[in-house]
C-alpha cells in the first residue's frame, strides 16, 4: 500500500481540513468582490499590517495595476480607480472633500438631526475630558454648545458668514464716516480668470476692441466693449453665494436698464479635461454672442 494511502493518513487529511475550515473567516475580495475562505490567523496578521484581501493573484495585480481614468463628480480631476471601485459605487470623487461638498449640496437638514450632531458631538467632547459652554449664536441668537476655550461665536456657517459680512459693512461704513475713506480705486491686479481671458480676447484679436475693470458708477466692468456696450464678467466661486447672487441681479439690472448688455462666465477650473472642455465651449459661445450682437457696426 502506497505511503499515503492508508485509512490513517486520510483520516488524518479529513481532520486538518476541518480544523482549518473551522478556524477560518469568510471574506469578500476587494477587487471582484467573491466571496473566499482565510485561515483566521492569516487574516488578523493581514489587519495589522494593513494588507488588502484577495482571492486570488489575478485579483491582487488588477487591483494595484489595472486602473481606470474616470472624472471627479464634483471637481472634475482625473481620478484613477480598480473596476470594482467604480462597479460598487454610483459616483466617483477624488477626495473625501469632495464626496463631502457633493452629497451635502442642496441637503436640507431637519432639527431631529441637528439635534442628533450635537448630542454626538457633546458625547465625543466629554470622552474626551473637554469642558463644554452653552452660549448664544451672534447673528440669529439661538443657543449652541462648544468648547469652553473655543473662539466660535456661531452656531452654523451661514450665520458665520452673515456675520462677517455685517460686520464688514459696519466697518467700511465707519471708515467712510470719519473721512477715511479714499473713494473708488480700479483693481490693478487681475485674478488668474480674468488674465487666462485676457489671452482669449488677445488670441481673437478683441483685447484692442475692450477696456478692463472699466469703471461704471460704483462698479467696475471686468471688460467692458464699448463699439457693442457689451459687460463680459468671469465669476468665481464667490458668485455663487446667496448674497452675492442677490448683488449680481441688482448690479446686472442697473447696467442692462442704461443699455449694456451683461454676459457672465462662471469659472471652472481647467486643470481637467472636463474644465478645459467647458471653458472652450464658453469662450465659443461668447464668441458668437459679440459677433452676432445688434449693436454691432462696421
Amino acid at each position: 500500500m502506497a505511503v499515503g494511502s492508508s485509512p490513517t493518513g486520510r483520516i488524518g487529511g479529513i481532520i486538518r481540513s476541518f480544523t482549518w475550515f473551522k478556524n477560518a473567516i469568510k471574506l469578500n475580495c476587494y477587487d471582484c468582490n467573491k466571496s473566499f475562505f482565510k485561515d483566521k490567523g492569516h487574516y488578523n496578521w493581514s489587519i495589522k499590517i494593513g494588507e488588502r484581501q484577495f482571492c486570488s493573484s489575478e485579483c491582487r495585480h488588477n487591483t494595484f495595476f489595472s486602473r481606470i481614468t474616470v472624472s471627479c463628480d464634483n471637481c472634475g480631476k482625473d481620478v484613477l480607480k480598480t473596476s470594482s471601485q467604480i462597479s460598487n459605487t454610483n459616483h466617483n470623487f477624488c477626495c473625501s472633500s469632495c464626496a463631502a461638498t457633493y452629497n451635502n449640496t442642496g441637503r436640507i437638514r431637519t432639527d431631529e438631526s441637528r439635534g442628533k450632531t450635537s448630542l454626538s458631538l457633546q458625547k465625543h467632547y466629554r470622552k474626551h475630558g473637554k469642558a463644554l459652554d452653552e452660549i448664544e449664536c451672534a447673528w440669529c441668537g439661538e443657543r449652541f454648545i462648544r468648547e469652553t476655550h473655543s473662539m466660535r461665536k456661531y452656531c452654523s456657517i451661514s450665520c458665520r458668514e452673515n456675520g462677517a459680512s455685517k460686520n464688514l459693512s459696519i466697518a467700511i461704513k465707519k471708515v467712510v464716516a470719519e473721512g477715511r475713506h479714499k473713494g473708488w480705486i480700479s483693481r490693478n491686479i487681475l485674478s488668474y480668470p480674468e488674465k487666462f481671458f485676457r489671452r482669449v480676447l488677445l488670441n481673437n484679436n478683441l483685447l484692442d476692441k475692450c477696456q478692463i475693470n472699466f469703471p461704471y458708477k460704483s462698479y467696475f466692468l471686468d471688460f467692458y466693449f464699448p463699439e457693442r456696450r457689451i459687460d463680459l464678467e468671469i465669476d468665481g466661486k464667490q458668485h455663487k453665494r446667496l448674497e452675492q447672487k442677490t448683488s449680481d441681479e441688482r448690479r446686472d439690472k442697473i447696467l442692462i436698464d442704461s443699455g449694456i448688455k451683461v454676459y457672465r462666465i462662471p469659472w471652472k477650473e481647467i486643470n481637467s479635461d472636463n474644465g478645459k472642455k467647458y471653458i472652450k465651449n464658453e469662450i465659443d459661445k461668447f464668441l458668437y454672442f459679440y459677433f452676432k450682437s445688434e449693436d454691432y457696426s462696421e
